[in-house]
């Protein structure tokens, strides 16, 4: 598939210096590894190279979960003639056997579901059997005697580090024994790369997209391939391009809830989808790499956001107001109004600006003497300023764009518009910080 020739130079960047691979594959489900690592299979880009890749689901055959199952499973897999015999030691028997079948040749055996796999051990792999196989590949390069064999090995997980969090925090017993071995003896870790612009451009002419809709496809979904599928199959579906991304609000959630945000929010001790969110969002803002820290594509829209479309604006925060008060009663005062009238007024007109800007009640935060700096835990948050001051007075500075108005709306009272200088501004910017 020629949307995978830049993985493929990944992986072999990867692991070439390696006599044999042991390298962990970290990454967003529905991102494409299973495929990308069946089409390693099939077609042996590194052949030349004198290294052959074998593919194993492990969930695709429930035998394995038997000592004789797993082991017939195995030597199916690296093709080899002579069975590994269940009763005999692995290590005594496996060395020799890829020797005689493959002689000259680095063997790499890709073990897809791993996690999953031994998550669900009674009813998928047997445990021992595998833990075997790991040993031996480990303890004779340790030892530099070649085993023949180098294992990688596919998670559902975006870092080393969440998945060691949820092997410990399941107590399953067949990932609780493998956590430790994750991050004490696996040195190498990749993320698994997203598509960039011009293989995920290919896969949408693959999948007929229709050519006036795929810059908006990109510009939701990035290089996310699950997220493509999604796009298109909403677009077929007669869902408008502009429409996207409200559309794949519940493929978004469902795809980011399968790992990285349970596991946000064990490692912070937050609770519920939006606050994890938001945490990741503010992590990124501060400067961490999407695809490393959290398995998420970048964006591919040129619109300057950290992430697409789809991701960034999943679960927004609700619009703030903020009412500069002593500036919107002395305005009201200068602008003829009695003084014991404006009390009322302000609230009139809080509230018709509240209502057109779709702003909830408690949102509503009144600014008092002396002013200090907005800031928001979201750089996603709409900020409304009632104010005719210079806004850097009210918010703080921020690299990104966001808008900050002073809404022009009418008094629903003795004047017909407010004082002069209160009118819409954008292009004002504040940071992420610690208030709404």
């Amino acid at each position: 598939m020629t949307i995978f020739a830049e993985h493929v130079r990944w992986l072999w960047r990867q692991t070439a210096a390696a006599a044999l691979p042991d390298f962990l594959v970290t990454g967003g489900v529905d991102s494409g590894k299973s495929t990308f690592f069946r089409h390693l299979a099939e077609t042996q880009p590194h052949s030349a190279n004198q290294v052959v890749y074998r593919y194993w689901d492990l969930l695709a055959d429930p035998s394995a979960r038997t000592a004789e199952g797993f082991c017939a499973l195995l030597s199916q897999r690296l093709r080899l003639s002579r069975w590994v015999t269940p009763g005999t030691d692995l290590f005594a028997q496996l060395p020799g056997l890829l020797a005689e079948h493959h002689p000259g040749q680095r063997v790499t055996l890709v073990l897809d579901h791993w996690d999953q796999a031994q998550e669900n051990y009674e009813t998928c792999v047997h445990v021992e059997k595998l833990e075997k196989l790991h040993t031996l590949v480990r303890e004779r390069a340790r030892n530099s005697v070649g085993a023949g064999l180098g294992l990688i090995l596919l998670t559902r997980f975006p870092t080393t580090d969440s998945f060691v969090r949820h092997a410990r925090r399941s107590r399953n017993p067949g990932l609780v024994r493998i956590s430790g071995e994750v991050a004490r003896l696996i040195a190498e870790v990749g993320s698994f790369p997203h598509l960039d612009r011009a293989a995920a451009e290919t896969l949408l002419a693959e999948l007929d997209c229709p050519a006036e809709a795929r810059a908006a496809v990109l510009d939701a979904c990035g290089g996310w391939i699950g997220l493509l599928l999604a796009a298109v199959r909403e677009l077929r579906a007669g869902v408008a391009p502009a429409e996207l991304v409200p559309a794949l609000r519940q493929e978004v959630e469902d795809l980011l809830d399968k790992s990285l945000l349970p596991s946000v929010a064990a490692k912070h001790r937050i609770e519920g989808v939006r606050a994890s969110w938001e945490l990741v969002v503010r992590e990124i803002d501060r400067g961490a790499n999407p695809l490393a820290a959290f398995g998420l594509p970048a964006d591919l829209g040129g619109n300057g956001r950290p992430l697409p479309a789809a991701l960034w604006g999943f679960r927004p925060p609700s619009p703030v107001l903020l009412v500069d008060l002593a500036h919107v009663e002395a305005a009201l005062v200068a602008a003829g109004l009695p003084e014991d009238l404006v009390p009322g007024q302000v609230r009139a007109v809080v509230e018709k600006i509240r209502a057109e800007q779709d702003i909830p009640p408690d949102r509503v935060k009144y600014l008092r003497e002396p002013l200090e700096p907005v800031r928001a835990r979201d750089i996603r948050t709409r900020v409304v300023v009632l104010s005719g001051r210079p806004l850097r007075v009210l918010a703080a500075p921020h690299p990104r764009e966001v808008l900050v108005a002073v809404p022009g709306a009418s008094l629903p009272g003795a004047r017909e518009r407010l004082p002069d200088g209160w009118a819409l501004r954008d292009n004002v910017v504040r940071e992420a910080g610690e208030w709404v």
